[in-house]
């Protein structure tokens, strides 16, 4: 490469990266808004529970106001008709029972808890099924249109990957159907199923905004020690992975922004994906001697925050596993002269950078944690303020 055109690929590189970044600290710096959302959201789960929304009020329904609202119902359980949505949660995989409760005046979908693999028979659970007048209260969710991840629903076949009240009322012959459903509180069923109060609210906005981050540093970086610093580094594989780390982030944004709900076994492979995506680069780049190791850390911790115990877990295998292979089959890097007779001080440098990013992006971690919690326990002990 010519010395202009390599000139040239230093400064777009840089400049692309500085946008990138800029977008990331951007969107972690909207403290208002995201701080009103988090505590909109909070106080939604905390306040008393207020009917749910009637006909008339259905059209104003948005994921914004009304997502997560603590409501109740009265009518009879439909079991005849209920549908099994495929989920993952503390339990173990399973489903989610999905209930139409008629009311006077319209059908509401309820999810009325989780049930096991071996107990989907809804004869191995028949002590749970209610008959006669029921009162509900729970969480009002926005409908799931579409399917899961990479997996769209077949309701020719009652194949069900999201819980989306559209396509589950025209499947079942439901009659006026709210257009979104209500998680079910904790309040036991006969027989112990299914398990309601399983709600994770999740803010998965997060995860988008720090990759944008990592995607700018990592361009920045591989300019810098590529093109000012004179390391020889293997451009095509770690500007794959940034390109499909962009992708990855695109698609979620479209997804987030369509109204589709991310479940916890979706925000888990993206995390295990960006913990391989970090391996990977970390092995054309120096492996364990390469200072930014160390974000290793920085996926653990978010998976703590984003995903159910059993998920962050998994995040901690897939970091321990990365980790291992790179001690198993390192690739060092040829330093030139002068970090060739120092290479304690360059390792040094890099730990400060990534030192740095951490310090500018745990404090949002840390507003975030004590409400996330707050949550997840007014998730599954809302029946006992009911």
């Amino acid at each position: 490469m010519t010395r202009p055109r390599r000139a040239a690929f230093a400064a777009a590189a840089l400049v692309v990266a500085a946008l990138l970044a800029a977008l990331g600290v951007w969107q972690l710096e909207r403290r208002e808004w995201k701080h009103a959302l988090v505590a909109a959201v909070d106080a939604r789960i905390h306040a008393a529970p207020v009917p749910a929304p009637p006909p008339a009020a259905w059209r104003g329904i948005d994921a914004a106001h009304d997502a997560y609202r603590r409501v109740t119902a009265t009518g009879r359980f439909r079991h005849d008709r209920e549908t099994l949505v495929q989920a993952v949660t503390d339990r173990g995989a399973g489903y989610w029972v999905m209930t139409p409760l008629e009311t006077p005046g319209f059908t509401l979908l309820v999810n009325r808890g989780f049930v096991p693999r071996e107990r989907r028979d809804p004869a191995t659970r028949a002590a749970g099924n209610r008959v006669g007048p029921t009162t509900v209260t729970g969480l009002l969710r926005v409908t799931e249109p579409g399917g899961g991840f990479l997996r769209a629903n077949d309701p020719a076949a009652n194949r069900w990957y999201s819980r989306d009240v559209a396509a589950i009322a025209a499947a079942r012959g439901l009659g006026r159907t709210a257009p979104y459903f209500v998680d079910a509180d904790a309040a036991p069923n006969p027989g112990g199923l299914p398990v309601g109060g399983l709600t994770v609210v999740k803010f998965p906005d997060l995860l988008i905004q720090l990759r944008w981050i990592a995607v700018g540093g990592q361009l920045a970086t591989i300019e810098v020690v590529n093109g000012l610093m004179g390391i020889k580094l293997p451009l095509a594989p770690l500007l794959g992975a940034i390109i499909v780390l962009i992708a990855i982030n695109l698609a979620s944004l479209a997804r987030l922004r369509g109204g589709h709900s991310v479940a916890n076994r979706e925000l888990t492979a993206v995390l295990l994906f960006d913990v391989a995506a970090l391996g990977w680069q970390l092995h054309h780049s120096g492996g364990l001697t390469n200072p930014f190791a160390s974000l290793f850390l920085l996926q653990v911790v978010m998976g703590a925050i984003l995903l159910t115990p059993r998920s962050s877990w998994a995040v901690v295998a897939g970091a321990i596993v990365a980790m291992v292979a790179l001690r198993i089959d390192p690739t060092p890097l040829v330093l030139p002269q002068p970090y060739a007779a120092d290479p304690l001080a360059l390792y040094l440098k890099g730990s400060l950078v990534c030192f740095l990013l951490s310090w500018r992006t745990t404090p949002n971690c840390r507003r975030i944690w004590p409400i996330w919690t707050r949550r997840s326990v007014a998730a599954n002990r809302s029946s006992a303020a009911s």
